[in-house]
């Protein structure tokens, strides 16, 4: 279950969409996570969890080159997203991949 310590590593994230996992989800670092509305992610990081359906929440943080430097101290010149899942009751990192 999520507590207020994970909700808040979502504070600069917007909910972009609501989805279903295509398959169970097995939570291995660079395992590929297929949802029903076509967008497909890939888990970074070693979760724990077995979740077959399970319902997605993915929220996405648009980082403009000035928060790049800013917060990760990186020269960028490009706009890049990141994107967290909430997949069942845990909260994981993503990249996307379509």
């Amino acid at each position: 279950m999520l507590d207020a310590g994970e909700l808040a590593s979502l504070v600069g994230y917007t909910a972009i969409a609501s989805a279903t996992v295509e398959g169970d989800v097995e939570g291995s670092d660079g395992e590929l996570v297929k949802l029903d509305n076509g967008m497909i992610y890939e888990l970074v990081g070693f979760y724990l969890m077995a979740e077959y359906d399970p319902e997605v929440v993915v929220f996405e943080w648009i980082v403009t080159p000035a928060d790049a430097k800013r917060l990760f101290q990186r020269d960028t010149q490009e706009t890049v997203g990141m994107y967290k899942l909430v997949i069942g009751d845990e909260l994981v990192d993503a990249l996307r991949v379509r």
